[in-house]
């Protein structure tokens, strides 16, 4: 008898299961390109946006304090980092465009290496 049961257990699918199958379905195109930067306690794209966004002004900070020690003690003049907005503003603007510019920024950054 139980084994009759767990076999039709097994043939009938929880219908909180198929219900969670079906929403992981419907995520899935939007979830998936986002896939490395989405965190398990990610509650919406926001999230994982805003911790984009500190990680950016983080390293901006870091580069703005390289840049300035650099000057202090070479008085070598570097560009400064750029704010936060004006890097978020082209990618935001115009996603596909800033995507193809970092991928030829980055082939030509590897074509470069390769010939040294």
């Amino acid at each position: 008898a139980a084994a009759a049961a767990a076999a039709a257990a097994a043939i009938i699918p929880d219908p909180q299961e198929a219900a969670l199958a079906e929403l992981r379905k419907e995520r899935l195109c939007l979830t998936e390109p986002y896939h490395p930067y989405i965190c398990p306690s990610d509650t919406s794209l926001q999230d994982a946006r805003r911790r984009l966004e500190t990680a950016l002004e983080q390293t901006r900070q870091l580069r703005k304090a390289f840049t300035e020690r650099v000057y202090g003690k070479y008085r070598v003049c570097l560009k400064p980092p750029p704010t936060l907005d004006e890097i978020v503003g082209p990618i935001r603007q115009d996603p596909e465009g800033s995507l193809s510019r970092l991928q030829e920024d980055m082939e030509s950054i590897r074509n470069e290496k390769e010939l040294e």
